[in-house]
């Protein structure tokens, strides 16, 4: 492949996604690509000489009259073929494209293409790492490439070629070094796709290249440059305009305010910036824009009082969407500088030099090979350092070999340590005014980001989620034989014979041989002192009160009382292997350190290693205290679940401890380290459930004031099901049926994408299992969260997928906002009244029992309430929105929970068969308006 190559950028229209079946061509277009340009553009309907299936004709638009007078692929093979032939074979997917020709060739007598071959999407995962979606009609809206036709042979074919030109023109703008670093990781790509990177690189090798100023180079890693400085103080005092006239004035006409947007700036502003302000919870509608409407007023505060402000919102999706949109306004309009920083964990962050190890070690895994390129591309990007930026490495196993292991984890003698990027992070923390975080992270470090800011502003936005995020904080799971593993792994590092050990390393140094010498002792008391726990603690407990097992995989509840008094018979040893591990853990930092001299490369990868092995057992230990901390103070408010994989097998069984009571303890964990703090979220805030809300917060201060905000909308439709069966918690086969055969309806006659809600994951379990009996996965894209693969793969599948169908949970719909608002139609099936179907929520019904006379008026029925009220908030034009359940229409306490919605909706009652009616008359009335 050189300058004067020919590409041929080929798409395919078929009659279906599969080679192996009897699918056929029903277009065909292609555009010649030379010197960087597109030469020509040929294009042709093919007769497949078979039925084009409905679904087909409603993506593509080609329809059987329309192919009965196009010449057959037989008539067209020559043409095509000599069209190819000494071309290189570009294509988006090419793996589907270029076999799927083949075939037809084949089909017809005719000879295969013998040609090179070259696939877009994985050059576009290689060049943009950072991209959620590499369909092409994404790419290309990325990149402003005219495709008005997605899923028209002609307008592909274009596209992608305008794309291949982008994407050759990165790889030519990659420095040298990466380009070499890429290669070297010896790839497994699509057919020929490895090639054209190396014609690129050796088309450049010989070239003086200079790295732009925006690069550096730091021991073979191409670094993109960190620019932010640090200006200098502003010590002048700026007066928030309040009203409009002010407002118009102060911003130059720059924006347009919301009515209620003001009163919320306003109504922030005063609070904070008197003698005694209160706990404000701000309940708003969507539309208002609250980001904004507080982020204004709280940076006036903050650069006037010299405070800082902390921003926790729900997820990382509204913290991007915080940076991204609000930020850069709030920068426009302040007549101050405004600098912001992310707080994140050490370990969302990249570790250079765990991940510059990777890349002498070839792994048997060819994606994670590909990831380690991704990465390379990456560097030369990024300024944070941030792996949350790359959504395919983030949720990966991968990620743990090369995350950051904290501050302490890094020296000055290490190669990177001058451009690491969480050093970088924290350092550009002191010196900004508002700092972004999410509710886990913030739950997690209070304390530490209280006094480190010296008690900053706080605003808690997206803030019903802090409850979730509190019993997320608080979970610990245990397993028993990790630490077992992890001994040996060090024991590994230390004495390995077929690679270089810590042995080797250390020589004949007295000091450094006389610690590995203790270390490899306690090591093994802790191993023999952890067996004898692990013994009385499996004969006490497994195999003897499991509530039940299913594939092998068993799990049941534990008395946490008894569990409680298990371990403190086991205190002496518990503590002697705390004194144990403290004693190799001095050791083995003493080695960390290293000579004067300090250690090479190669020598301190394996150090490196080491001490990752060192910091994980220092955080597993902690946690195994935390565990028991926990079975100390609270074993009356514990669930405690356990489950193990095989009846015999107690080694894998594991620990999970859950405290279920977050309310008592968000005052004593959060509210007490800083001023009062500021709540805000979509609601519409019935006066039922205003002090359950401030409860369900762990609201107990006398200072505070729920105030709703929220401006005149017309009411939004919400379509009610009457004649469900009656939900009763057993879900007999006629309950799940129904839902079975209503999603089948949906499937074949509905919107694009639905998202069906859950409130029981029993019921959802047992509807998706049913639905596989009728094989739909053979004919519908349909998903049911924690069943059908990871969060990653439902969100990544959810922005991709036109035609989906997915059952979730309700429980994380609030924290995926911008998720469902990619769906066309979102059903409720089941009215979020918690039920006694799992030991979780049994747990959680006996803990309301004996705190309450009338658990279900005092606590399901408002938390239901509220549940729905925060769903529902937050109503997308031109969606679908229904409640399945007849009870919400049928019963008294239904009723109740209409006249909370009352003010935001339009109610239809109406029968199972008239939904499917409905809902096209909906989306017919939307599109006419």
């Amino acid at each position: 492949m050189n300058s004067n190559t020919v590409f041929s950028v080929v798409d395919l229209e078929t009659t279906g996604n599969s080679t192996h079946d009897d699918n056929r061509i029903i277009q065909f277009s292609c555009t010649l690509v030379q010197n960087n340009k597109i030469i020509r553009v040929y294009s042709t309907d093919v007769n497949s000489e078979t039925k084009v299936p409905t679904r087909i004709t409603k993506l593509t638009g080609i329809t059987n009259d329309e192919l009965k007078s196009a010449p057959t692929f037989a008539q067209l093979a020559d043409k095509i073929y000599k069209l190819l032939s000494g071309t290189v074979f570009v294509a988006h997917n090419v793996n589907f494209d270029f076999p799927f020709l083949n075939r037809e060739f084949e089909r017809v007598g005719h000879a295969k293409l013998q040609i090179k071959a070259v696939d877009t999407v994985t050059l576009s995962q290689l060049l943009l790492p950072m991209v959620p979606s590499y369909r092409l009609r994404d790419l290309t809206s990325y990149f402003n490439i005219v495709h008005d036709h997605p899923h028209a042979a002609s307008s592909d074919a274009i596209a992608t070629a305008h794309l291949f030109l982008v994407l050759i023109k990165m790889l030519k703008t990659l420095p040298l070094q990466t380009l070499k670093s890429i290669m070297g990781l010896n790839l497994q790509l699509p057919l020929n796709t490895s090639q054209l990177i190396q014609a690129v690189y050796q088309s450049q090798v010989h070239q003086k290249k200079i790295l732009p100023s925006y690069l550096m180079s730091n021991h073979g890693l191409v670094l993109r440059r960190f620019n932010r400085h640090h200006k200098q103080l502003d010590k002048h005092q700026y007066s928030f305009p309040f009203n409009d006239h002010q407002k118009l004035a102060e911003f130059d006409h720059q924006i347009k305010f919301i009515p209620e947007q003001v009163r919320l700036m306003n109504l922030i502003y005063d609070n904070y910036q008197g003698a005694a302000p209160d706990n404000l919870f701000i309940a708003t509608n969507k539309g208002i824009g609250k980001k904004f409407g507080y982020g204004l007023p709280l940076t006036y505060l903050s650069h006037n009082q010299n405070q800082k402000v902390i921003v926790s919102l729900g997820s990382q999706e509204s913290e991007v969407d915080f940076v991204n949109k609000t930020i850069p306004v709030i920068k426009q309009l302040a007549p101050f500088e405004v600098s912001y920083s992310i707080l994140k964990s050490a370990n969302n962050y990249i570790d250079l030099n765990r991940f510059f190890v990777t890349l002498k070690v070839v792994d048997q895994s060819t994606q994670f090979q590909f990831m380690k390129a991704q990465l390379l591309v990456w560097l030369t990007i990024t300024q944070t350092g941030d792996l949350s930026e790359l959504l395919s490495i983030q949720d990966s196993p991968f990620a743990n070999e090369i995350n950051h292991q904290g501050i302490k984890s890094i020296r000055p003698s290490q190669p990177f340590y001058r451009v690491d990027f969480l050093r970088r992070a924290r350092n550009y923390n002191k010196y900004s005014n508002l700092l972004i975080t999410t509710h886990d992270y913030l739950l997690r470090h209070a304390k530490q980001i209280s006094q480190q800011n010296q008690k900053p502003l706080l605003v808690i936005d997206n803030a019903l989620e802090l409850n979730n995020s509190f019993l997320k904080a608080n979970k610990i799971t245990i397993a028993l034989n990790h630490i077992n593993v992890l001994i040996r792994k060090i024991q590994g590092t230390i004495k390995t014979t077929h690679t270089l050990s810590v042995t080797d390393i250390v020589g004949n140094q007295k000091d450094f041989k006389r610690s590995l010498k203790h270390i490899s002792s306690d090591l093994n008391t802790m191993t023999d002192t952890l067996g004898a726990i692990q013994k009385r603690i499996s004969t006490r407990f497994l195999g003897r009160e499991f509530m039940s097992s299913n594939d092998n995989h068993l799990h049941g509840t534990l008395d946490s009382g008894k569990l409680r008094d298990e371990y403190n018979f086991e205190t002496q040893r518990l503590t002697s292997i705390k004194k144990a591990w403290k004693a190799c853990f001095e050791n083995a930092n003493r080695i960390i350190a290293g000579p004067q001299h300090g250690y090479s490369l190669v020598e301190q990868s394996v150090i490196d290693h080491f001490q990752s092995l060192v910091l994980e057992m220092t955080r597993e230990i902690k946690k195994y205290h935390e565990f028991l901390d926990h079975l100390k103070e609270h074993s009356d408010q514990l669930l405690i679940t356990v489950y193990a994989n095989q009846v015999h097998d107690v080694n894998n069984a594991f620990f999970t401890e859950e405290l279920l009571t977050p309310e008592n303890d968000l005052d004593e964990l959060l509210y007490k380290y800083f001023p009062p703090v500021l709540l805000v979220d979509n609601l519409n805030v019935d006066r039922r459930i205003t002090d359950f809300t401030f409860a369900k917060l762990g609201m107990v201060s006398p200072n505070k004031r729920l105030i709703q905000l929220g401006h005149q909308q017309p009411k939004y439709p919400l379509t009610l099901v009457n004649d469900s069966p009656v939900l009763t918690g057993s879900y007999d086969r006629p309950t799940v049926d129904y839902y079975v055969n209503l999603i089948l309806k949906l499937l074949s006659d509905g919107p694009k994408k639905t998202y069906l809600l859950f409130n029981s994951g029993s019921l959802l379990r047992r509807v998706y299992f049913a639905l596989t009996e009728h094989h739909v996965n053979e004919r519908f894209n349909i998903m049911a969260e924690s069943i059908s693969g990871n969060q990653a793969k439902l969100i990544k599948n959810i922005l991709n997928d036109g035609q989906l169908m997915v059952l979730g949970s309700i429980e994380p719909l609030k924290s995926s906002h911008l998720v469902v608002e990619q769906f066309d139609a979102v059903m409720i099936a089941d009215l979020p009244l918690i039920q006694a179907d799992s030991a979780r929520n049994r747990f959680i019904l006996n803990q309301i029992g004996q705190a309450n006379n009338d658990p279900f008026n005092q606590f399901i029925l408002p938390n239901a309430i509220l549940k729905l009220n925060q769903e529902l908030a937050l109503p997308v034009a031109g969606q679908f929105i229904a409640i399945l359940d007849s009870r919400i229409v049928n019963r008294p306490f239904g009723k109740v929970i209409l006249n909370s919605l009352a003010t935001q909706f339009d109610f239809q009652s109406l029968r199972s068969r008239r939904l499917l009616f409905a809902m096209a008359n909906f989306f017919k009335n939307f599109v006419k308006k």
